[in-house]
């Protein structure tokens, strides 16, 4: 794919796909061990797609300060909020006395709560015609905070935010003016 490329954002007027005749699925990981996945994943429509939106996101800031002043659409203001809930909630959650060779165990607490109210956080700033893709996107939003059971967190965990953020674009509530601001503001939240 070209640097330039801009084909994954959708246009202003312009819809990827039907949303009323979509079929959204829970995802599942298919990227693992065995040697041949990865190539599969790299061949993939979804994967051409991804790393597109990475590159034109990456485009959309190119020479702008992290300090720019950017746009903020109605759904990157509640992109924002959702994310200072999640933010929130950390304060119902104290450190748990406990040797510190890894992450705090309290975030397990954090996470459940993440995983019990995820859907319904994305489905509160989707209108109708969106909500039944909140099931689906909700699981790039869980995945975004780090694994439940190592209380670790990685570059893996970044690209699920990367596709949560995505997915807005996918069935059209972000679109390419908006990019801007997903990087400056959101992403960077």
């Amino acid at each position: 794919m070209a640097a330039e490329n801009t084909e994954n954002i959708p246009q202003e007027e312009e819809s990827q796909f039907d949303i009323e005749s979509h079929e959204f699925l829970i995802p599942k990981k298919e990227v693992g061990p065995p040697p041949e996945i990865i190539p599969k994943w790299e061949k993939s429509q979804a994967y051409q797609d991804l790393v597109g939106f990475i590159l034109a996101m990456n485009n959309a800031v190119k020479g702008k300060k992290i300090t720019a002043d950017s746009t903020m659409s109605p759904t990157v203001t509640q992109l924002i909020k959702l994310l200072e809930t999640l933010d929130s909630w950390i304060a119902e959650f104290p450190p748990i006395d406990q040797p510190q060779r890894f992450g705090n165990a309290a975030f397990r607490d954090w996470f459940n709560k993440l995983q019990q109210n995820a859907k319904q956080l994305i489905e509160d700033m989707l209108e109708d015609k969106y909500k039944k893709s909140s099931e689906e996107i909700a699981v790039y939003l869980v995945e975004s905070f780090g694994n439940q059971t190592r209380i670790d967190y990685g570059t893996g965990h970044e690209m699920a935010f990367a596709a949560f953020l995505f997915c807005f674009y996918k069935i059209g509530v972000l679109t390419e003016s908006d990019a801007e601001a997903v990087v400056l503001k959101v992403f960077n939240r």
